[in-house]
């Protein structure tokens, strides 16, 4: 498979770079993120689908899964991300809106670093919510457009992946 690939690319004068989770892991370990990823860990496949998509376009995030080592401080490296990151991606859920602890600790950080800034850096995507439960969240978060996962249409996730990784390279 290899060697066909290699041939048609040299027929058409283009080039293939094959890039694996590795490469991915070592993108997110040494550039900057342009997005931390906050999510409820009970929505990891959605979490995933979202760090795996911009990390195939080549676009650094700060996801637990990339960036954790055993070892590691928990508080420190999240803090690290949430300084460092370019936009915050939201999926806000069920799962994350009941969650008392590092959703809301995520949530807290970065929205006081959006006022501090002045700056727009949260990026929030509904997943399963509805206006009404994420202003009894939050207010201010519930005043936001937000892009809305719709979990039957693969297509919809790409498109909604399309429209964060723009946002991202503004």
């Amino acid at each position: 498979m290899i060697d066909f690939i290699y041939s048609e690319t040299v027929k058409s004068d283009r080039y293939v770079i094959f890039r694996d989770a590795e490469y991915s892991q070592y993108k997110s370990e040494k550039l900057r993120p342009l997005a931390f990823i906050s999510h409820d860990s009970r929505d990891k496949d959605a979490a995933h689908i979202v760090a795996q998509y911009l990390s195939n376009q080549l676009c650094p995030v700060w996801f637990d899964e990339y960036t954790l080592k055993v070892g590691d401080s928990l508080i420190e490296s999240i803090q690290k991300g949430l300084k460092e990151c370019s936009k915050c991606i939201l999926i806000l859920s069920k799962n994350f809106i009941s969650n008392t602890g590092w959703t809301k600790f995520e949530f807290n950080s970065i929205l006081t670093r959006e006022i501090a800034e002045k700056n727009k850096v949260i990026l929030p995507v509904w997943r399963g919510v509805t206006k009404q439960d994420v202003y009894e969240y939050s207010p201010i978060l519930s005043d936001r457009l937000a892009l809305m996962w719709h979990e039957d249409n693969l297509n919809d996730q790409d498109n909604l992946c399309d429209k964060l990784l723009s946002e991202l390279r503004r």
